[in-house]
C-alpha cells in the first residue's frame, strides 16, 4: 500500500520535471520538487561510467509528496553508471516526505538513497525527512545493500551539517546479507562524515549503522539518535563496521542497538576491524546494547575490535562493559569507562570522577561546570538535583512532553505559590481561608500551600494583627510541579 501524504504548494506531483534557474556561477538553485526531479533526472542524463559535477542549493524546503523518487546519480552494473561529483547545499533547508522503494535487479547491491554513489561529492546543509526500502526478487540473494538516508555509496565524499530523519529498511526480506545500512550512508571509501545527525529508524540484516554501515574513513561529530535493527548481528550506534584508517570521534549515541539473532553489537562500533591507526575516540554511548544471541562480542562502545585503539570513551551497559572482544596483541582500549547508571557515564565522562550516588563534591563540581558554560545533559527524577544544576527542562510522560522551558519561566507562571508564616498564629486559624489548600507544620513555621497569588492579601489581612516575625511569598520547588503536572497528564 502506498501513502501519498498532502503535499505543500509547489510539492512535486510524481511527474513534472522543471528546469531551475541557475546563478552567476552556473549552480542550480532549486527551490521546488519538480526542479529537485529535473536536476536528478540532469544528473542520471550524464554519458555512462562518468562523473556527474552540477552543482545545486536548495532556496526552499522541498516537498516530495510521497512519490517515489528517482534517485541522485545511479548505480546498475560497472558498465551502466554515473556517479556524482558536484557540490548539493541544502542551504539549511530540508527535503521532507522522501521515499525511496527500490527494488534491486541484480545480486550485487542495491545502492538506495536520496543519492545512489557518490564520487568526491560535497553535501552539506541539508536535512531530509521520509522513507528509504529497499526490497529484491523473491529469488535473489542480495550480497550487499549499499543503502543510506542520504548516500547508498559514498566514495571520497565530504559530508558536513546534514542530518537524516529518515526510516531505511529492508522490505519483504527473503535471502543474502544484505549488508551495509546506515542513517546516512551505506558505505564509504575515503569520505569525511562530520557535524552530522541520524534520527531516523535504521533496520537492516548485517552491518547496520546509525551513521554508515561501513567505513574506512573519518567519522566526527555525529550523533545518533534513531534506534538500530540489525537481524543478523554487526550493528553499531554509529558505525557498523570500521576498517582500515578509520577514525570515529566525539560521537554521540542516543538510542537503542539490537540485534534478533546476531553479535557484533556496539553503542558506538559494531565490529572494529581496522588497522593499528585506526580510533575510536572521545565517543559517548547512552543508549541499550542488546541481542538475543548470546556472546561475548556486546559492549557499550564497541562489539569487538581486533585492531585500533579505543581512548576515552564512555558507555552505558547493563554488564559495564566497554568493548566485549579485544584483540589483546592488535587492539587497546584506555581511559574508557560503562556503568549501568547514565547519569554516572555523563558525570564520568565530564569530570573523569565517580559520581557517587551525586555527592556533595559532584554538585558542586557539576555547577562549576556550568557557571564556566559547559552545557550540561543530566537526566534524573530527582527535582532537587534538577533544579541545582539545570536552567532548562524537559518533562517527559511515556515519551510525550508535558512540561519544557527555562525553569524560571516556569515557577513565574505556575500559578500555586507557597507562603511562610511564623509567629503567634495556630494551623486552625489559617486552614479557614479560602484559597489555602494545605497547611504543613514545621518546627517554627507553617508553610501554606496555596491556590494563587490572589490568596496572599487575604492570609495578610487575617495575621496583620498578631505578632509575625516572619511573612515570605515563595514559588513553588520544581518537584511540586513536577508530580503535579504528571499527575495531571495522568488523569488526562
Amino acid at each position: 500500500t502506498i501513502v501519498l501524504k498532502k503535499a505543500d504548494e509547489n510539492a512535486w506531483d510524481g511527474k513534472t520535471f522543471t528546469e531551475p534557474q541557475m546563478d552567476e556561477e552556473g549552480t542550480y538553485l532549486i527551490g521546488t520538487g519538480s526542479e529537485l526531479a529535473w536536476f536528478a533526472n540532469e544528473v542520471n542524463s550524464s554519458t555512462a561510467k562518468t562523473t556527474s559535477s552540477l552543482n545545486a542549493k536548495l532556496t526552499k524546503d522541498i516537498d516530495l509528496a510521497g512519490y517515489n523518487f528517482p534517485q541522485i546519480s545511479y548505480y546498475t552494473s560497472s558498465s551502466a553508471y554515473v556517479y556524482y561529483g558536484g557540490t548539493f547545499d541544502g542551504d539549511n533547508h530540508k527535503i521532507y516526505n522522501l521515499r525511496i522503494d527500490k527494488t534491486a535487479i541484480n545480486a550485487s547491491t542495491v545502492y538506495g538513497g536520496l543519492f545512489a554513489y557518490t564520487n568526491g561529492a560535497k553535501l552539506k546543509n541539508l536535512t531530509v525527512e521520509g522513507d528509504v526500502a529497499i526490497t529484491a526478487l523473491s529469488t535473489m540473494s542480495v550480497i550487499n545493500a549499499n543503502t543510506g538516508g542520504i548516500v547508498g555509496y559514498a566514495s571520497n565524499t565530504e559530508i558536513n551539517n546534514v542530518t537524516a530523519d529518515v526510516n531505511v529498511e529492508i522490505k519483504d526480506y527473503v535471502k543474502g546479507n544484505w549488508s551495509y545500512i546506515g542513517g546516512i550512508c551505506g558505505y564509504t571509501k575515503g569520505t569525511v562524515i562530520k557535524n552530522s545527525k541520524n534520527k531516523g529508524t535504521i533496520s537492516g540484516n548485517r552491518y547496520t549503522g546509525g551513521i554508515v554501515g561501513n567505513t574506512n574513513g573519518t567519522v566526527e561529530n555525529c550523533v545518533n539518535e534513531g534506534n538500530v535493527i540489525s537481524t543478523a548481528g554487526y550493528a553499531g550506534g554509529i558505525a557498523s563496521e570500521i576498517t582500515t584508517s578509520a577514525v570515529v570521534k566525539n560521537c554521540i549515541n542516543t538510542a537503542n542497538i539490537e540485534s534478533k539473532t546476531g553479535l557484533m553489537i556496539g553503542g558506538i562500533v559494531g565490529y572494529a576491524n581496522g588497522s593499528v591507526d585506526s580510533s575510536v575516540n572521545n565517543c559517548i554511548s547512552l543508549g541499550t546494547v542488546s541481542s538475543a544471541a548470546t556472546g561475548d562480542t556486546l559492549g557499550s562502545i564497541i562489539g569487538s575490535i581486533t585492531r585500533g585503539k579505543v581512548t576515552n570513551c564512555y558507555g552505558v551497559s547493563k554488564d559495564k562493559v566497554v568493548c566485549g572482544k579485544v584483540n589483546a596483541t592488535y587492539a587497546t582500549v584506555t581511559d574508557s569507562y560503562a556503568s549501568d547508571d547514565c547519569n554516572e557515564v555523563l558525570y564520568k565522562y565530564a569530570t573523569g570522577k565517580e559520581l557517587n550516588d551525586c555527592s556533595e563534591d559532584a554538585k558542586n563540581e557539576i555547577v562549576e561546570m556550568s557557571k564556566k558554560g559547559s552545557i550540561i545533559i543530566f537526566s534524573s527524577h530527582r527535582m532537587e538535583h534538577v533544579e541545582l544544576f539545570c536552567k532548562k527542562i524537559v518533562i517527559l510522560l511515556k515519551g510525550k512532553n508535558v512540561l519544557s522551558g527555562n525553569i524560571k519561566d516556569i515557577k513565574k507562571k505556575y500559578r500555586k505559590k507557597n507562603v511562610f508564616v511564623k509567629g503567634n498564629v495556630t494551623k486552625e486559624e489559617l486552614e479557614k481561608i479560602k484559597g489555602v489548600n494545605e497547611i504543613i507544620e514545621h518546627s517554627d513555621e507553617l508553610e501554606l500551600k496555596i491556590e494563587n497569588e490572589e490568596v496572599t492579601p487575604l492570609i495578610f489581612k487575617k495575621i496583620k494583627d498578631k505578632e509575625i516575625t516572619k511573612f515570605v511569598l515563595e514559588e513553588p520547588s520544581l518537584n511540586e510541579i513536577f508530580v503535579a503536572k504528571v499527575g495531571e497528564s495522568y488523569e488526562k
